[in-house]
């Protein structure tokens, strides 16, 4: 070995085993390639098994010290003349489109949840478009979650990239956690 290869690998298991400040660890990066589909996911997040969960859901992701935070990918069938997120309108009218459904599923449900669209907006990544959506979730108690979403249509599947927090955690790093659900893409 070289000496300037040792020295490089050195500083980097420095700067991972000490935490020195000034040094930068990576973003884990997480590929299924048989499901076709990638994305970050924060240091110290862990997958955790999937059972009973909502259909279509295929991978969980969550917080080993605040469970409430938590990563989700979901994917449900598109009809066949859905080949792309465009077809089904604007990132706006999509995300308000979802907005609705939840709004009157949780009214039915009497849970007593209070959802806000915040806003949507287009990414394109090659040749294929995503849609970003945000939203704003409060609970009964006043407790208050982000909500960050990447939606794209890909092999007459819709795929839902979920990205939730506390509201405080969101607030201390929205760009961070922005890039983590731009992150996801389809291949």
């Amino acid at each position: 070995m070289t000496l300037i290869y040792r020295f490089c690998r050195g500083l980097l298991l420095c700067c991972l085993g000490l935490g020195l400040v000034g040094c930068q660890v990576a973003i884990p990066h997480y590929i299924d390639p048989i499901g076709g589909y990638g994305f970050d996911y924060p240091a110290g997040w862990e997958a955790v098994e999937v059972r009973d969960a909502s259909p279509g859901v295929i991978v969980v992701w969550r917080d080993r010290l605040d469970p409430t935070a938590n990563l989700s990918l979901i994917a449900n069938p598109t009809p066949d003349d859905v080949l792309a997120i465009t077809t089904l309108g604007t990132p706006t009218d999509v995300g308000y489109r979802f907005f609705k459904e939840q709004t009157a599923r949780l009214k039915a449900a009497q849970s007593g949840l209070q959802l806000k669209f915040l806003g949507a907006e287009a990414l394109q990544k090659g040749i294929t478009p995503y849609y970003q959506l945000e939203y704003a979730v409060t609970w009964p108690d006043g407790r208050q979650r982000h909500n960050l979403a990447s939606a794209v249509v890909q092999n007459q599947q819709l795929f839902t990239f979920n990205l939730v927090l506390p509201e405080r955690r969101w607030q201390q790093q929205p760009q961070q956690w922005r890039a983590i659900v731009t992150s996801f893409e389809v291949f």
